[in-house]
């Protein structure tokens, strides 16, 4: 199981420079006090651009915002985020750069596996290296977005999910397909 250890947002929606580091194996509620304006809704102290900055460093997209132009702080051309993940059971560091311009220019992704950088795929197209960082969380996108960060504005209910949808998530990273096929080899 991954575990994050870091993100770093630069020029990030509300963030300037921000350096985040989370504890291990905890569920982090992310609170924010409004001591401006007791009707207003939010309160600008950068709540929602945290989970938007982990939603752009795992997915390479956002949870709300449309372009770049919404997750880039106002006056600048570009921001960075970074972060670092840790598997406990392969004792793998996965760190994971992205630099995203407003305008035509390419967003560029770096994926360094225990400090080196995956070299095969630097000229790839960011949506390439996406599914490479997909598939050594050993989760789509999707289920993350829906299961593992949970937001007001979005999330689903792993409990109102089908027992099918469920039992998919969960072997994911206990196997039980193993023992299902065993099951019904025991059965014929």
């Amino acid at each position: 199981m991954w575990n994050f250890k870091y993100l770093a947002l630069k020029r990030f929606i509300s963030h300037q420079d921000t350096y985040y580091e989370f504890e291990n194996g905890l569920a982090i509620p992310i609170t924010g006090l409004n001591r401006t304006d007791e009707g207003q809704k939010g309160n600008g102290s950068g709540k929602s651009a945290l989970v938007e900055g982990i939603m752009v460093l795992i997915a390479g997209t956002p949870f709300r915002a449309k372009s770049a132009k919404d997750i880039v702080m106002d006056d600048t051309d570009d921001c960075e985020v970074e972060g670092e993940l840790h598997n406990e059971v392969t004792q793998q560091t996965m760190r994971i750069y992205r630099r995203i311009f407003v305008g035509k220019k390419s967003t560029v992704v770096k994926l360094y596996i225990d400090g080196v950088l995956r070299e095969d795929l630097k000229d790839l197209h960011p949506d390439q290296t996406n599914l490479e960082i997909e598939k050594l969380l050993g989760i789509d996108i999707v289920d993350f977005k829906n299961y593992y960060v949970l937001s007001n504005d979005h999330h689903k209910p792993f409990f109102l999910e089908t027992d099918g949808k469920k039992k998919a998530i969960v072997n994911r990273f206990s196997k039980a397909e193993v023992i299902d096929t065993c099951l019904m080899d025991v059965k014929r």
